[in-house]
């Protein structure tokens, strides 16, 4: 709440990128490590300062970020597990991010299955099965999570009006 430059404003939000799962965590609970073990003094003080609000649900919110993989989606599951356990917070929203378009309806897919072989084809089955196993993780990902998920898809280009449209979306789930 307050700012160590004399009469500057709080901030309004602040944003932390974190890193993977097990590091995250780490860094979420480091204040109360470090409260835990100075015990007394300014460490422990900042620590305990810091630790509550990092673990204050009213002031620290979680958005876990993952790609329709099985991968980043075990470790947000590990994620909202951990962030309980360990921090006490609980992972308010889902993004599955750069979900790949399903290209082809089934009649595409049995014709893709009957063409005879060549590197177009290969090409088109690949991207069917790589989208089919995102939808696959994505559905996964909604069964566990105890939190909203909302996908983002895979952006090809820089398209400014997509990314704000995107944008726009992702602050209304917000």
């Amino acid at each position: 709440d307050d700012r160590r430059t004399p009469g500057a404003q709080p901030y309004d939000l602040v944003v932390l990128d974190a890193p993977a799962t097990g590091h995250g965590v780490a860094v979420l609970s480091a204040p109360r490590t470090f409260a835990e073990t100075a015990r007394v003094g300014r460490i422990a003080r900042q620590g305990r300062t810091i630790d509550a609000m990092v673990s204050d649900p009213e002031r620290t919110g979680v958005v876990a970020v993952a790609r329709p993989e099985e991968m980043p989606v075990n470790e947000t599951l590990a994620l909202q597990d951990a962030l309980r356990d360990d921090v006490g917070l609980e992972v308010g929203l889902v993004v599955c991010n750069a979900m790949l378009s399903q290209r082809f309806e089934a009649p595409d897919v049995r014709a893709l299955d009957a063409a005879p072989d060549g590197p177009e084809v290969r090409a088109a089955r690949h991207a069917h099965a790589r989208a089919r196993a995102q939808r696959a993780q994505l559905q996964r990902l909604r069964r566990r999570a105890r939190a909203p998920v909302v996908t983002l898809p895979f952006v090809f280009d820089e398209d400014g009006a997509r990314l704000s449209r995107m944008a726009r979306e992702l602050e209304r789930a917000l």
